[in-house]
């Protein structure tokens, strides 16, 4: 394994393709009516239908204007056209591209990658989710959301105006924020700050002006936008405004801690975070002080990262100290996902030029980066720069056994990035990843006659192979893969499914606080759950209301109260009485749940039951 010749660079063919066969690649484990899908579901749902779920109080709340009106609306019109899992499934993939394109474009134009190397950063913010600090700054979501949409648009505004094409980045800009207000539009005020502060940074005063005037015009355009969008409309819709002591106390404090309040991230993940971050900003210096960079791309770049850093040491001292609503609102935590998407660019450049001269170490790094998936990631990037550097050493000090140091040094990498997959690793994004990288392998090499045809076979054939595994798969990773409503099999499922049959239409259900795809798959609506919850103040006061009925008082938050809350629904029914003057008629309790009434319908984990015991 001598150092090699200059490695040939894909084509655009190839390069398309590729990007084409990674797009598939989440529906590896797809998710279909999980996650953060079961709030924005209902929403659709009531939008093609006035009556489904009629007196759900989540739903209630959340069809009136809010964060995720124009997402819900745009996909309602979508699924009058065809069904909602082609949609959900189709758009997936479709913005799976997108972000990989992107992605490619900007280690391409921002950080001077080359083909390789981009499409090495292309299949990783496709893949890999790396740390998870906040819970939320991650590029993809494995079930569609609004994010997913966003952040690939907002981060392709960011790459057209640092290339200069100022006008055409609100184009991208606008969609992003009226998919995710908070990340569509904090990408692009920091996007537009950069690019402004660098035009500002231009020698020449007519030069100057010349760069800034347009870049001060789109911004200002995108905010009279948003305006028009998001705060003439919402202005007079929320008529019972909270202080913001009790918004802070029921949002931050009480529901969501793990994502909003610096001080209640896991340690772990700190550690994590901080390690790709400085990881991230010695392989810029290291690239900027052999002035390797495109030069204002970069820092335009390097800006941005800077704001977001900056802002997160802010939100600890304004969010978790003084309790500021704006800035906790604000979430800046999430953000950290733009100096995730740079590392990813930076490490693309890193083997790219590896490739150049060490095309089989390059291969060995990239393989690393893309088997340590999640919290494993920022490990997997202190390995490669020690391969890095260590094959350089090795090749200045050995002449004749270089090759074979070298060829067990990356073997034993190799499994110390298998140890970390296996500890901290997801298996679902190290799936992927490992196939990402055959398809890498397999068409920019071609190291057989059809392997690219097998690279297509390998981009269709995987999701679908497994697909038929997860249909009969009860646990393990695959257990809730689900391309269809007709995928939930669990008992939770059956219990909802039993419950549109047991109960007539417009009934109110009291369930387990937590059992998220009740009211979409029974088409009933909850009084109350923990997990779907309002935005608007009025909907969040009379949200803890009901919970505290129910379940209160409280001695925990966020996941601690939650807890509580599963504990006292399964040991007692004492938060009937409540339940039934709130207007619940139906509930779903625990099996082990004690229980003197009629039992309407039961399975394994729950039972149904008339609140009035017939």
């Amino acid at each position: 394994m001598s150092a090699q010749p200059k490695s040939p660079q894909p084509g655009p063919f190839q390069i398309l393709s590729l990007l084409a066969m990674l797009s598939l690649l989440p529906l590896v484990g797809a998710l279909f009516g999980h996650g953060n899908q079961v709030e924005q579901l209902p929403i659709i749902a009531r939008l093609l239908d006035p009556s489904a779920m009629a007196g759900d109080f989540y739903t209630d709340h959340a069809t009136a204007f809010g964060p995720r009106i124009y997402y819900a609306k745009a996909m309602a019109a979508l699924v009058s056209l065809m069904p909602l899992p082609i949609v959900v499934h189709s758009l997936m993939c479709l913005f799976a591209f997108v972000l990989g394109a992107v992605t490619y474009l900007g280690a391409r134009n921002l950080v001077g990658a080359s083909s390789t190397g981009a499409l090495l950063s292309a299949a990783l913010a496709i893949t890999n989710g790396s740390f998870s600090l906040g819970l939320a700054g991650f590029l993809r979501f494995d079930s569609f959301q609004p994010a997913n949409v966003a952040i690939a648009l907002a981060l392709g505004g960011m790459v057209l105006l640092f290339t200069g094409r100022v006008w055409l980045s609100v184009v991208a800009f606008v969609p992003a924020a009226l998919m995710h207000p908070l990340i569509g539009t904090e990408i692009a005020m920091m996007a537009f700050l950069a690019a402004g502060i660098v035009g500002l940074l231009t020698p020449a005063t007519q030069t100057r002006l010349r760069s800034v005037a347009p870049i001060v015009g789109a911004g200002a355009v995108f905010v009279a936008l948003m305006v028009v969008f998001w705060a003439l409309p919402g202005g007079g819709h929320d008529s019972a405004k909270l202080t913001d002591a009790e918004f802070f106390d029921i949002l931050i404090s009480f529901r969501a801690p793990h994502h909003y309040l610096g001080t209640e991230f896991f340690r772990r993940s700190w550690i994590e975070a901080g390690l790709f971050v400085t990881l991230t900003a010695c392989i810029f210096l290291w690239f900027a002080a052999r002035r390797a960079l495109p030069g204002k791309q970069s820092l335009m770049l390097a800006l941005v990262c800077l704001m977001v850093l900056v802002g997160c040491a802010a939100s600890l001292w304004f969010t978790d100290v003084h309790h500021s609503r704006l800035w906790a609102t604000a979430q800046v935590f999430r953000m950290l996902m733009v100096v995730k998407w740079a590392g990813f660019l930076l490490l693309g450049r890193l083997i790219g030029d590896l490739y150049t001269r060490e095309q089989a170490t390059a291969l060995i790094c990239a393989l690393i980066l893309l088997l340590a998936s999640a919290d494993a990631q920022p490990y997997a990037v202190t390995l490669v720069l020690l391969v890095c550097l260590a094959v350089w050493i090795v090749r200045k000090l050995l002449k004749t056994r270089a090759e074979i140091v070298i060829w067990l040094g990356l073997g034993f990498s190799v499994l110390i990035a298998v140890a970390l997959a296996w500890r901290y690793g997801v298996p679902m994004q190290t799936l992927r990843g490992v196939a990402a990288f055959a398809l890498l392998a397999l068409v920019l090499l071609r190291p057989f006659r059809g392997s690219v045809m097998l690279a297509v076979i390998l981009s269709i054939g995987l999701p679908l192979a497994l697909a038929m595994v997860a249909k009969s798969s009860t646990s393990g990773p695959l257990a809730k893969t689900a391309f269809s409503w007709s995928d939930h099999r669990d008992a939770e499922a059956d219990i909802a499914r039993q419950a549109r049959t047991i109960s007539p239409e417009g009934a109110i259900w009291v369930v387990p606080p937590d059992q998220e795809r009740f009211r979409l798959l029974a088409n009933r609506g909850v009084l109350v759950s923990f997990t779907a919850i309002p935005f608007d103040d009025a909907g969040l006061m009379n949200w803890r209301n009901r919970l505290e009925a129910l379940y209160g008082p409280f001695t925990k938050r966020g996941f601690g109260a939650l807890r509580e809350m599963r504990r006292a629904h399964r040991e007692n029914t004492d938060w009937i009485p409540a339940a039934t003057q709130l207007g619940a008629s139906f509930a779903v309790l625990y099996a082990d749940t004690p229980w003197d009434g009629t039992v309407l319908y039961e399975n394994d984990q729950f039972k149904a039951v008339a609140l009035d015991g017939s």
